[in-house]
């Protein structure tokens, strides 16, 4: 499958799982949506569309990091910071991204990847991916490795979970962190997860 991002930008070539789907009426134009449903209910839903220029991320990585950390739902704990980082496309085109993890109740976890292209036809593609059932088996599966491998220890007053959490860029262990089994080292293993899938769109645009 391809997506042009805009008229004349990078061209994204997706893997067969991934398919068009139908945009909404109120849409602006330009906008396309595509994604991705496996067997195990893991889903994907992602959504390209032109933006002000206004609203666009800044190429810098510190300015977004530090803009996650100030949302309510960061500071109580119900979303998690997994990655944020400017690059370009093999095209040349700029971009600047993040991925965050939010809490879902009764249980599960869903990925949100937030993508900017500022430049001279700002775009945005934002991503929702979806744990299929039973959720929680990667965290699982990587924690009783880590156990076993003495990569995990006893909690502490300094580290709650014992080496199992802890924040990508400041290694703080307080509220809703990055865990272990969310290291991109483990994508091979779990591939239709969907941090995994994330990071197939990532590189994707990467190379487009």
């Amino acid at each position: 499958m391809q997506i042009n991002l805009w008229p004349g930008g990078p061209t994204l070539q997706l893997a067969d799982h991934w398919q068009p789907f139908h945009t909404l009426p109120d849409d602006p134009p330009g906008t396309q949506a595509f994604g991705y449903k496996f067997t195990g209910g893991e889903s994907g839903v992602v959504v390209v569309k032109p933006i002000a220029q206004e609203v666009a991320m800044e190429l810098d990585a510190r300015s977004v990091i530090d803009g996650i950390r100030g949302v309510p739902d960061v500071i109580e704990g119900q979303v998690g910071l997994i990655d944020v980082d400017v690059a370009k496309t093999a095209s040349g085109v700029p971009y600047v991204y993040s991925i965050v993890k939010i809490r879902l109740e009764p249980v599960g976890v869903e990925y949100n990847l937030t993508l900017h292209f500022p430049g001279e036809h700002p775009v945005q593609l934002q991503g929702g991916f979806a744990e299929g059932n039973p959720t929680g088996a990667r965290d699982a599966m990587v924690y009783e490795m880590a156990r076993r491998n003495n990569m995990v220890g006893a909690p502490t007053a300094n580290d709650p979970s014992g080496g199992w959490a802890r924040d990508p860029f400041d290694h703080s262990t307080t509220g809703f962190v990055m865990n272990m089994s969310e290291l991109p080292r483990f994508d091979e293993q779990f591939l239709a997860h969907p941090l995994s899938m994330a990071r197939e769109l990532l590189r994707s645009i990467a190379g487009s």
